[in-house]
């Protein structure tokens, strides 16, 4: 259990590097404007990471879906056949080295790397 003055000494170190990062370096000096100024935040990434979901059935649904073992393969052989042939069609859309990774079996999707704008 964490004691009440421990608890207190962690509020006020906390405390003090937020006003530390919130303060501008010259606020509380004399040759200050003694106004704040506002404080810029980071600027955004320039790039973002998506997933892509492909308009095609995952190899597990197929496979799930078909009555006998034999048509189960062939199903799920078909399935990824069908998401790797959409996702050869978004690879050469963005081109290979902003794919992240594509999945076939549970998921019919892609990762992407994409400009924020």
């Amino acid at each position: 259990m964490v004691s009440v003055a421990r608890t207190a000494a962690l509020t006020s170190i906390v405390g003090l590097i937020l006003a530390s990062i919130a303060l501008p370096a010259h606020a509380g000096s004399p040759e200050g404007t003694g106004s704040m100024e506002r404080l810029s935040l980071p600027t955004s990434p320039q790039t973002v990471s998506v997933m892509l979901e492909l308009d095609a059935e995952p190899a597990a649904v197929a496979w799930a879906s078909a009555p006998t073992t034999r048509s189960k393969q062939a199903s799920a052989r078909a399935a990824i056949a069908r998401v790797e042939a959409l996702s050869a069609g978004v690879r050469r859309a963005v081109g290979k080295r902003d794919i992240i990774f594509e999945a076939t079996n549970v998921y019919a999707g892609v990762a992407v790397r994409a400009d924020a704008s």
